[in-house]
């Protein structure tokens, strides 16, 4: 069974999913979602045997996955963050794919996503500063990857 559902909480009124803090108004949001997702068996790659016709390419089998997110925006500032899980199981119990990036290894591939952002309006409606980091790591990874980043939002009628 396919299934999919996500549960936002909006204690101060609802929170658009952008940057910006554009009414200074006091609002926030807490989230968690889920999902679960099976194969239809309309495989690709994946012969009647259950081996790869494509030793670089594998069919997924299933995938689960699980979020918690939050945001913040009060008299100016912004801020968010989002942390993701992801397992997926490939059809092939052994497969090991260097076109995914390494991902799987014996059929299987975990994720972990992380992001954490904010930003100021020094130009009310107009000219934000905005500071980030995330990260990505998987259970076949040496070390997660980490990415920080700072610059500017410049929007026009509220939009960037």
């Amino acid at each position: 069974m396919d299934c999919g559902r996500r549960v936002d909480f909006h204690p101060y009124g609802k929170l658009a999913f952008s940057q910006g803090d554009f009414d200074r108004k006091t609002l926030a949001t807490v989230g968690i979602a889920a999902y679960n997702w099976h194969n239809s068996g309309n495989n690709t790659y994946t012969d009647s045997t259950g081996g790869s016709t494509d030793a670089k390419k594998n069919d997924v089998d299933q995938v689960q996955g699980a979020e918690v997110s939050g945001a913040l925006r009060y008299q100016g500032w912004s801020a968010d963050a989002e942390y993701n899980w992801i397992k997926a199981d490939a059809v092939v119990t052994g497969f090991t794919g260097s076109n995914t990036g390494n991902l799987y290894k014996n059929g299987r591939a975990e994720v972990r996503s992380y992001m954490v952002k904010g930003g100021y309006m020094v130009i009310a409606n107009k000219l934000e500063l905005v500071a980030g980091y995330q990260g990505l790591d998987a259970d076949t990874y040496q070390k997660t990857w980490t990415t920080a980043l700072i610059g500017a939002n410049w929007y026009i009628n509220n939009m960037t």
